[in-house]
């Protein structure tokens, strides 16, 4: 939680646009003092940095001073409030120069460089009360000797660290111990390619793997970073090839390990770097002046804001170290230079991030009173971020819209206090929130917002612009039209991205354009046109008048009549403004009326009458057949018969018209017989004529019997082609005279 405030205002203000914001960044920290070391018993010249424990104290050594010059462990709060747990008296250790580590149990664990049974330095725990025990004597021969750099907690709950000698060669070692006091020695250094010489600890890896440095040897004499199974499964993973004396490593939260070298670099005064876990190694920084520091010291931390803190014991502005910040991309900057007096010299020790968000460490040297009156046993001091620059994000949702539109303001705010809007708002604002405005006018509407805190003002503008609502326009030729008909409508509009059409038409339009559209019904016809943009929507209409149809009523009385007669149509419209005849009559015509037409021969002839009016044309036909009566024979055979030898028959045959009419009808026919012409007669002669009004005719034939003429004797009638009539059903009618006297015998003569 490293100054959370100031993480997210120099965050918000220049990260989140892929810069490093070099005010916020290279802001210096101010320095509180909480404790001056006095060299004696109180001790003096802490080395190993502090860790806080689980009750919020911090807890650390010095490496000398105490009852016995042999270092000392103490704790101290937050507010400074300092407390000696222990002095080291030789025997139980001398010069515990790393930090402690804080077990689940809520026992601290460390080391002591020298002292012991065999002074070559023990391992020991002490309670958070300060009672003290020694679980491990180191005898300087194979198992190792003076334990360099703090311990770590294995997966199984043993303790892991490393020797600075002893060992088999002796270039020192990696040990475990045993939550149950058990020792072993996992690898001995042998001064070749793995190293030789470690002197700062081991970091778990997170992967099954302890990882560490030695300050020595390897492929180019300058020392390795290695890693070691809790087996004891040793690889060297990168040789220095500059520099040296590597401090101990840092497990980045992306799973890559930091660190530093106290020399080597571009400039031989120290750098910071990066390995993977499988040994690509890359240069983050490099010490290059005084102004910056140099000698970098002991682990880095790496604070809840993702970036690494640490120290160099040398240079920086008044050339008594200072502490730094580095974010894993490698933008470097000094966050305090050391005075010397009071706040302390020369800091050796890492930073630990206090859970106040607050930076602790210690100085080897330096401290209240100043030096120069015998007070340069080292400091505590904690390391606060300054008062964070005052942030302030104000954004429109949406950046445009339609005047007379309402618009969201949202604005978030960090390190202020109060705000206080302007422009086209007004009045004090809480310090983030949101609020809907309406949009003034077109163009650009500013809303202005300044916040202020401790750190200052923050000021920021939006800018919204303003825009019509959609502009519409919609036309229709013709206005008025008949029921099915078309029509033309012609729009356009501005400010829109989509328009749709509703009314008497449908579906979505293009922002312009035409269409043609039928006239549904009679009376008005909608269309109606919705045009859509982010200022909002605007519909516009026409109306088409529809017309309807003429209608036309349109007969003929009789439709079936003689030749010679006449036939009356008759029409009737409405809606229609004028009509005109067609087919077998002409002309213009009234749009309703009556006219007699007469026809002289035979047909049916097709009277078209065409009524147009405002909504259309309606046209109507009928059709008018003229004929003549049909005319034939009443029978087809006469019979008739003769009573004496000699004399004449003479017998009326009836031809007969199959309806009267009002002309006459003339009928030619011919004769012939078994007799030759002399012998009959006929009356008239060739040619009946049918009366007008009248429904028959008679031809009267006469037969002549000689007395010598005995046989049954025929004569036959055949109708020609009538004038004003057809042929009907019988055209033919036979005569038979017959001789039915019984003493007649009818004898043929051949003639």
């Amino acid at each position: 939680m490293l100054a959370s405030a100031f993480r997210v205002a120099a965050r918000s203000l220049c990260f989140a646009a892929g810069l490093i914001c070099t005010s916020a960044w290279s802001a210096a920290f101010s320095e509180t003092v909480l404790h001056s070391f006095d060299g004696a018993s109180g001790g003096g010249y802490p080395e190993g940095h502090l860790i806080q424990g689980a009750d919020g104290n911090f807890y650390g050594t010095t490496s000398r001073g105490g009852l016995y010059d042999d270092g000392t462990i103490y704790k101290i709060a937050a507010d400074g409030t300092w407390t000696k747990l222990y002095d080291f008296d030789g025997v139980t250790g001398v010069r515990p120069y790393f930090n402690l580590l804080q077990n689940t149990d809520g026992n601290f664990y460390g080391t002591t460089y020298y002292g012991g049974t065999h002074g070559d330095g023990v391992i020991f725990k002490i309670t958070p009360d300060g009672a003290l025990t020694k679980l491990y004597d180191f005898t300087g021969g194979s198992d190792g000797s003076n334990p360099a750099g703090g311990l770590v907690i294995g997966s199984d709950g043993g303790f892991y660290g490393t020797s600075f000698g002893g060992g088999s060669a002796p270039y020192g070692t990696v040990f475990r111990l045993g939550s149950d006091g058990s020792f072993t020695t996992l690898y001995r250094f042998a001064g070749a390619a793995d190293g030789c010489f470690p002197g700062a600890g081991l970091t778990a890896g997170g992967d099954g793997y302890f990882y560490g440095t030695t300050g020595s040897c390897g492929a180019n004499r300058y020392g390795t970073i290695f890693r070691i199974s809790a087996a004891g499964d040793f690889t060297p993973l990168y040789a220095f090839d500059t520099g040296g004396s590597a401090n101990a490593l840092t497990l980045g939260s992306d799973g890559n390990l930091y660190g530093t070298t106290q020399h080597g670099g571009a400039h031989d005064l120290g750098q910071i770097f990066r390995i993977t876990r499988d040994g690509a190694f890359s240069v983050l920084y490099s010490f290059d002046n005084d102004a910056n520091g140099n000698l970098p010291a002991d682990t880095l931390l790496q604070g809840t804001d993702g970036n690494l803190y640490g120290t160099a014991s040398l240079g920086g502005a008044n050339g008594n170290g200072t502490a730094y910040r580095i974010s894993p991309q490698g933008t470097f900057a000094v966050i305090y230079s050391f005075q010397g007096s009071p706040d302390g010299t020369g800091p050796s020790a890492g930073l630990v991030e206090g859970k106040d968000g607050d930076l602790y460490g210690t100085t080897y040297n330096g401290g209240h009173p100043p030096v120069s009156s015998g007070s340069n046993y080292g400091t505590v001091y904690k390391l606060a971020p300054p008062a964070p620059l005052p942030h302030l994000t104000l954004v429109s949702s949406p950046s445009s819209a339609g005047v007379g539109q309402t618009i969201t303001l949202y604005w978030y705010s960090s390190g202020v206090t109060s705000c206080t809007a302007s422009d086209g708002w007004a009045g004090a604002k809480a310090v983030s929130g949101s609020e809907a405005v309406t949009v003034a006018h077109t163009g650009n509407n500013s809303y202005t917002l300044a916040c202020t805190g401790p750190g200052g003002t923050a000021t920021q503008t939006t800018t919204v612009g303003g825009f019509p609502a959609p502009l519409v326009q919609i036309y229709v030729h013709p206005t008025q039209a008949g029921v099915g008909q078309s029509v033309l409508l012609e729009w356009s509009s501005s400010y829109a991205d989509t328009c749709m059409a509703s009314g008497d038409w449908s579906g979505t339009k293009s922002t312009f354009g035409s269409e043609t559209v039928v006239v549904a019904r009679a009376g008005g016809n909608y269309y109606s046109l919705t045009c859509s943009g982010f200022t909002g929507s605007t519909t516009q209409s026409v109306v088409v008048t529809g017309l309807p149809p003429p209608q036309l009523t349109f007969t003929a009385e009789p439709v079936s009549l003689f030749i010679d007669q006449s036939t009356t149509l008759k029409w009737s419209t409405t809606d229609a403004y004028s009509c005109n005849a067609s087919g077998d009559w002409s002309g213009g015509n009234n749009v309703s009326g009556s006219a007699q037409v007469i026809n002289y021969t035979v047909g049916t002839r097709h009277y078209t009458l065409t009524c147009t009016g405002h909504g259309g044309s309606v046209s109507k036909s009928v059709a008018v057949t003229w004929k003549v009566p049909s005319v034939g024979f009443v029978s087809a055979a006469e019979r008739t018969s003769r009573g004496s030898l000699a004399g004449q028959t003479s017998t009326s045959i009836e031809v007969r018209l199959s309806s009267a009419v009002p002309f006459n009808v003339s009928v030619p026919f011919t004769l012939s017989g078994t007799d030759p012409a002399e012998r009959y007669t006929v009356s008239p002669a060739n040619v009946l004529i049918i009366p007008a009004g009248s429904t028959s005719g008679s031809i009267v034939v006469d037969v002549k019997y000689p007395a010598w003429l005995q046989c049954d004797r025929t004569v036959a009638l055949a109708l020609g082609s009538p004038r004003n009539a057809t042929l009907g059903a019988i055209t033919t009618n036979t005569l038979t005279v017959h001789n039915y006297s019984p003493v007649v015998v009818c004898v043929s003569l051949g003639r």
